[in-house]
């Protein structure tokens, strides 16, 4: 059997179908990876640190670093509530609190005089999780607050995306304006507050051999425009900005709330994404039937111990695309899990989308039986309708006077069983 094995692996069409059959995990796996991916920036935040010893320089956080191969190159510091205990009270420097989290990041982004060659700009890199894919559109982002101390105030904030030739910079504290930055702050918008954190952000399309980002300013020194902010200081042209909260993400990312789970009362259980920065701030969870009152906002994920079957739902809107919806039930018990398994896959809308009707499809004509009817719900959880379905449960369900948009349909049995199905209108 050993030398039949062996003569298969060395014959040469079973060589091909060993790298076909390589060649096919290797691309699922990246399906799988990407999938999994909200945030493509490692440690946007600036949490995760290496050391809270010694001095609190920006290599300090873990992913992190200035660009050039000058060793002696600075690259800005960090400030942490809790690590370097240097926040908010930063001594001669002013007063801020993060973003989120415990952590923020000190960039220099223009200086002139009296800057010397060795701290005239920073430009920070971040070797992303994993690299962007070719012809997929992202957001790009960060939030921006100007050190009260800066005498200028500019409008020079960018990222660039790019691959090892990043590595190939010697020089990393002269204005990197040779660099085509994919996104730029728009040229005037000028960011003068001191305390409220200004998000800079943008959209591109990615090549595919992205897998490094760098921020900073990447304007010449005449290109980048400045606001005078402390006039007793005006012959001192510098600008520095505390950076926090920077993310990369799919403009495509669907909202995800997870798998369906079981939750035996007393006991909590996690839905919904892995929490991390960017993702975050543009989620905000509901409780079905209420579509009003938010349980929990501002996170990806959060833990829940509901006493009875209940089904959540996730309301992602980033940015840069629309809102969109996911939902999870969780149940008190895995017989409820795995029957809702079996009727969610069984029980359909059909058409997707729809425009002026929709009905109820079952490939096994079982699932109708004890099917009791149906309450319409718009996206913010108002009701807008039930509808019987004992005597004929696949006949249309007219939907003509309704908007295009989101909707959710819960289905309910005889024995109060309930099943949440997502009705997409649309008018095309």
């Amino acid at each position: 059997m050993l030398k039949n094995s062996l003569y298969q692996i060395s014959n040469l069409s079973g060589f091909k179908s060993i790298r076909r059959f390589l060649a096919l995990c290797a691309f699922f796996i990246s399906i799988t990876i990407h999938s999994q991916i909200a945030n493509y920036v490692l440690n946007g935040g600036f949490e995760d640190k290496w050391s809270c010893s010694g001095l609190n320089e920006l290599n300090k956080a873990k992913g992190w670093n200035c660009i050039g191969w000058d060793t002696t190159i600075f690259g800005g510091f960090i400030y942490s509530v809790d690590c370097f205990n240097n926040a908010p009270s930063i001594p001669g420097v002013g007063f801020q609190y993060p973003k989120s989290g415990n952590t923020f990041y000190r960039l220099q982004s223009y200086c002139t005089n009296p800057c010397n060659s060795s701290n005239a700009r920073n430009y920070s890199k971040s070797r992303l999780k994993t690299k962007l894919v070719a012809n997929k559109t992202y957001c790009a982002k960060m939030y921006v607050v100007l050190q009260e101390s800066s005498p200028y105030a500019i409008d020079g904030f960018g990222f660039y995306f790019g691959d090892d030739s990043i590595d190939s910079i010697k020089v990393a504290h002269a204005p990197l304006n040779y660099i085509p930055a994919q996104v730029n702050n728009p040229s005037g918008n000028i960011i003068t507050d001191t305390l409220i954190w200004t998000p800079v952000s943008g959209t591109f399309v990615a090549t595919g051999n992205e897998k490094y980002m760098v921020i900073g300013n990447f304007l010449s020194d005449v290109g980048t425009n400045l606001s005078l902010m402390i006039p007793a200081q005006s012959t001192y042209t510098w600008s520095e900005y505390f950076v926090d909260d920077v993310s990369c993400i799919p403009i495509d990312l669907p909202a995800y709330a997870g798998h369906d789970t079981t939750c035996i009362p007393g006991t909590t259980v996690y839905i919904g994404r892995t929490r991390d920065v960017g993702i975050d701030e543009a989620c905000t969870w509901y409780q079905l039937p209420n579509m009003t009152t938010p349980i929990a906002q501002a996170v990806a994920g959060l833990s829940v111990s509901p006493a009875q079957t209940t089904t959540y739902v996730v309301k992602q809107q980033l940015w840069c695309s629309g809102i969109k919806y996911d939902t999870v039930v969780v149940f008190k018990d895995a017989l409820g899990l795995r029957k809702q398994e079996a009727l969610n896959d069984e029980l359909k809308i059909y058409p997707v989308p729809a425009k002026n009707a929709f009905s109820i499809k079952a490939a096994n004509k079982s699932f109708y039986e004890d099917l009791e009817g149906l309450t319409l719900y718009d996206a913010f959880g108002n009701k807008l309708r039930y509808e019987e379905l004992k005597e004929n449960p696949e006949r249309d369900i007219d939907i003509s006077d309704l908007a295009p948009g989101i909707y959710f349909v819960i289905l309910v049995n005889t024995k109060g069983e309930k099943i949440v199905k997502k009705l997409i209108i649309s008018n095309k």
